[in-house]
């Protein structure tokens, strides 16, 4: 039998709404007459399964304090200690996302301040930062790599950066990816995500003179809706080429109209097992489908599937007056489609130097009669925001 001190948790557990409407938004909370799970996306996993009087417990990339006090799976353990184990397992989880932002701001030290925090590292480190000493961190930057951590730096191409010729030599031999990047501008950025985090960022460059002689800052910042940006541009400026970036900056401009033409792949499903998608070339006097591919119906079905879990998610949220739970499933939702998106068009451009944007051919009700179809935009490539309008009527 349950132990008195379980027996309201576990009633507790039995009330599914109860319970769901308690965890944070990024967690999810099910129950079924012979389940109950919660998945906490960060990666924990807890499930029990319940027989009679006893109870399975399996999991994946547990607290490791649960995980102490949890059997590997198929083993059969008390409901008293399943239940201890769970319930340490979810306040882990709640603590953990109830916590309060990490920010900080730095105006000296600041380059001890950057070796503190690449050496607690863990998985990877992806820095952009305009100029950087290599001689000065090829000592930590061979550590991380040695202790497994991936590396990749972006710089900017001069000989300010290219003069370190045996440490960039060394790190590269090591395992360290460095890209040189020489656009149109300067590669300006001074940031560095860690384990996908946390960010350091703000004026200082990882110089001598930076460290020494100039007035900078720095801040350190773990909040979901500031690393994922840095993710994104970090991802684009290594992905994309530099002749990629001078397109996207400066686009061609039609002759006739004066607008932008730009590139968009639209995507939408054709029949039960494909995925049309036709590039439509548009500026302000004129649309074009310029080339036609089909691909397996999950290229859109993936999408779609996603964009519905975000909108029940947002539902829920919104039900709970939960502000703060909307606002970081808005900006889960624009991370995904940012991924999704770049992933397929970066690698797939269908015949064109470059595609703009995402969009699908559409409708809505003008009046209680009349429809109108556009052209909705569900993402926009890196540097073209303020060309590419958010939706574009049919011609």
């Amino acid at each position: 039998m349950k132990s008195q001190r379980y027996n309201g948790f576990w009633n507790k557990l039995k009330g599914e709404e109860q319970v769901a409407g308690a965890f944070p938004t990024n967690c999810s909370f099910s129950l079924s007459p012979w389940t109950i799970s919660l998945e906490d996306f960060d990666g924990a996993v807890i499930k029990i399964q319940i027989q009679t009087y006893r109870i399975y417990l399996n999991y994946s990339e547990l607290p490791p304090a649960a995980q102490q006090k949890s059997m590997p799976y198929g083993w059969s353990i008390s409901v008293h200690s399943a239940l201890e184990a769970l319930e340490l397992a979810i306040n882990m989880v709640l603590n953990r996302k109830r916590r309060t932002i990490m920010t900080k701001t730095y105006f000296e030290d600041l380059q001890d301040c950057v070796l503190r925090n690449l050496y607690d590292a863990q998985k990877n480190v992806k820095i952009a930062v305009a100029w950087i000493n290599f001689s000065l961190y090829e000592e930590v930057f061979v550590m991380l790599s040695n202790r497994g951590i991936k590396i990749k730096i972006i710089v900017n191409d001069d000989v300010k950066n290219r003069r370190y010729l045996n440490s960039l030599q060394r790190l590269q031999n090591c395992g360290v990816k460095i890209k040189f990047l020489q656009s149109i501008g300067l590669m300006h950025h001074k940031f560095c995500i860690i384990d996908k985090r946390k960010v350091l960022l703000g004026s200082f460059n990882w110089t001598i003179s930076a460290n020494q002689k100039h007035y900078e800052d720095l801040t350190i910042i773990d909040d979901f809706g500031t690393v994922d940006p840095c993710l994104a541009e970090f991802r684009a400026l290594w992905e994309l080429s530099a002749q990629d970036l001078r397109n996207l900056k400066f686009p061609e401009y039609c002759m006739s109209c004066g607008g932008p033409i730009v590139n968009i792949l639209l995507l939408e499903q054709d029949g039960d097992y494909s995925t049309k998608a036709q590039i439509m070339r548009s500026c302000g006097c004129h649309q074009e489908i310029v080339e036609t591919e089909y691909y397996d119906i999950s290229l859109y079905l993936n999408y779609v599937a996603a964009l519905n879990e975000f909108q029940e998610k947002l539902w829920d949220a919104q039900s709970r007056k939960d502000m703060r739970g909307c606002q970081q499933i808005m900006e889960e939702q624009e991370s995904f489609l940012a991924n999704y998106f770049s992933d397929f068009t970066r690698n797939n451009s269908l015949g064109c130097p470059i595609i703009h944007a995402v969009g699908v051919y559409t409708q809505r009700w003008i009046g209680k009669e009349d429809e109108e179809f556009y052209y909705k935009i569900l993402w926009k490539e890196r540097n073209t925001a303020t060309y590419i309008e958010d939706e574009y009527p049919e011609m």
